[in-house]
């Protein structure tokens, strides 16, 4: 009736097509239900598939056109698939399994029934002079006041279904021990405070509303007070606490979820704060499950307290890794320490699957070098004052003389210096493991290092050896024929390999750089070793990672967040587990660890 009222045709195949569509976006609007919800029953799209069933049926008050009619068609299959898919999961999963069939059968019967009389009324209104344009724009106005009801009654889920393809552009989400979280029952979510969107985060980790717990201070803004409220938002105040606290315990035993920042406030390093007692109190006398939760991801963001020098250096190109862990719950006698203990544990292993998706640190100084060539890299007290560009001609150079050395350890008795760090870093990019030599070693210690290591060459300097001599350490006799100066290595490069290795850092591009310096280098291979004094007997060596050194330095770049003028004295040496990792390495590697 409408389509010939609106086309003055009665061409029954156009209609047959017309109905066919919206089986067809019933179909597409299920799939993409399901796609959605993956494992869990996403509620959050329900509302969101009542406002496209209110749109659709605009699109049949206004349509002039059979075109137009067959896109309200298929909009009105396509929102009803969503709308229906979650409501349907949400009966057969909260039925008693003992009843489910009977409730399955009862809720086709009303559906039935509510057609049957939606029909007779749509009968009685045209018959009352109503046109079917009428009807539809009726239906549409009840339709969106049904919408209004269902968004105010899960504004949590619908919020996280509207804003999480928002984050998506700029955030990949992965989630840990979403099974941790009890599909029912009243939980208590406790957990680090690193940015202003935890809440979105934390709610986009899982289906159920979640209550959050706010400073008062923020709440009473009246700009977002109305907006708050409307989330269900509970104030809490150190001088007001306790009806905060009953407030939460009274959503609790309501079978709600509740989350509380137990910090109080958001970090202002990256690491956590001590954990306030508070929520112990709104757990006393109940049996409400505690699960502890740890974001990462989101320190050095521009939701976070980072300074804006730091958020410029790790913004990356591509999206930003966020991480939200959930740990096993714990019983409602849980104490603040024992709290704080579980996300610390969290945490690690966070930073674990985290590390898994990093590359070996020379990828990332290249990625830095490349990008700045010109840009200051390295001072030392030697008068050197080498940019990026300089340091990657040097770095591979060396390479390619330290590559015909057929050992994989090779010992460096060098100062902090430029020097230094060049010849670390040309050992990296090839695979093989630097030993920095402590030079304040015994000559019976530096031989038992010397051994464990089976070092063969021992890249050192003639001036520094000098040095040593005048200060009481000559390890001339005790290196013998190992020694391979610096000064020697130089006069050996000519000075169009200089020109043309300058020329080709700056002008190649990294894969080709890679693929001409570069050896495969895994996170798991050894980059350098470390040894012991042996002032408490035999020294011992400690293999180091690349992925040790980079969790060393993210963890580092975090705490300090460097500045924009800020500089990194080297005051220790290169053979101290600090020296190396963090006042060597940090400084020409850490910055692009982050900006990918």
């Amino acid at each position: 009736m409408h389509y010939k009222e609106i086309t003055h045709d009665s061409n029954a195949v156009t209609i047959q097509a017309i109905m066919a569509l919206s089986a067809v976006g019933i179909m597409i609007g299920s799939f993409f239900a399901g796609k959605l919800s993956k494992k869990r029953i996403e509620l959050g799209i329900v509302p969101l598939g009542s406002i496209g069933i209110f749109a659709s049926l605009l699109i049949f008050a206004f349509a002039g056109s059979a075109f137009w009619l067959g896109i309200g068609s298929f909009s009105f299959g396509f929102f009803g698939g969503l709308f229906i898919v979650p409501l349907n999961a949400l009966i057969q999963f909260l039925s008693p399994s003992r009843h489910i069939g009977t409730i399955l059968a009862g809720n086709n019967f009303v559906q039935n029934i509510a057609m049957i009389g939606f029909l007779i009324v749509s009968i009685i209104v045209v018959e009352a002079g109503f046109s079917s344009k009428m009807l539809f724009f009726i239906i549409a106005i009840l339709t969106f006041i049904v919408s209004l009801i269902v968004v105010k009654q899960i504004p949590h889920l619908f919020a996280r279904i509207m804003l999480l393809p928002i984050l998506k552009t700029r955030y990949k989400f992965a989630l840990h021990g979403s099974e941790n979280l009890p599909p029912h029952g009243g939980v208590l979510l406790l957990g680090n405070h690193i940015s202003w969107i935890d809440w979105l985060v934390l709610q986009s980790a899982t289906p159920r509303p979640i209550k959050f717990v706010m400073e008062r201070s923020y709440y009473d803004k009246w700009y977002i007070k109305h907006f708050l409220d409307f989330f269900h938002v509970i104030p809490i105040s150190p001088s007001g606490s306790k009806k905060a606290l009953d407030g939460i315990k009274e959503k609790l035993d309501n079978g709600e979820v509740v989350a509380l920042f137990p910090e109080g406030r958001i970090s202002f390093n990256g690491q956590m704060n001590e954990f306030k007692k508070g929520f112990e109190f709104a757990l006393s006398g109940t049996k409400h499950k505690i699960v502890p939760f740890y974001i990462h991801g989101l320190w050095g963001s521009t939701f976070s307290k980072a300074n804006n020098y730091f958020k410029s250096i790790i913004r990356r190109g591509d999206k930003r890794d966020v991480r939200v862990a959930f740990g096993k719950p714990l019983g409602a006698n849980t104490n603040s320490f024992e709290v704080k203990q579980a996300v610390v544990a969290l945490s690690r292993e966070v930073w674990q699957e985290s590390m898994n998706q990093e590359q070996p640190l020379v990828h990332s100084w290249l990625r830095w070098a490349k990008a700045r060539p010109f840009k200051r890299s390295i001072v030392d007290s030697l008068g050197n004052d080498l940019n990026n560009l300089k340091v990657m001609t040097g770095v591979f150079i060396f390479s390619q003389i330290f590559r015909k050395y057929n050992e994989k350890n090779i010992g460096v008795l060098l100062p902090s210096s430029s020097i230094a760090s060049i010849v670390n870093l040309a050992l990296f990019i090839i695979g093989k493991r630097a030993v920095n030599l402590n030079y304040t070693l015994s000559s019976a210690v530096m031989v038992s290092v010397l051994d464990q290591a089976e070092i063969a060459h021992v890249v050192t300097s003639k001036r520094f050896l000098d040095k040593l001599t005048a200060k009481g350490f000559d390890f001339r006799d005790t290196l013998g024929d190992k020694v391979v100066t610096v000064e020697s290595l130089r006069d050996s490069i000519k000075r169009s390999q200089k020109t043309k290795t300058l020329f080709e850092a700056l002008l190649m591009p990294k894969w080709w750089l890679k693929f001409r310096y570069f050896d495969h280098i895994s996170t798991e291979d050894t980059a350098t070793i470390l040894f012991s004094s042996g002032s408490e007997g035999h020294p011992k060596g400690v293999e180091l990672t690349n992925r040790n050194i980079i969790t060393n330095i993210k963890q580092v770049a975090a705490l300090f967040q460097y500045g924009e003028n800020d500089v990194m004295l080297n005051s220790l040496p290169i053979f101290h587990s600090f020296g190396l990792t963090v006042t060597t390495c940090y400084i020409n590697i850490f910055k692009t660890l982050y900006n990918k």
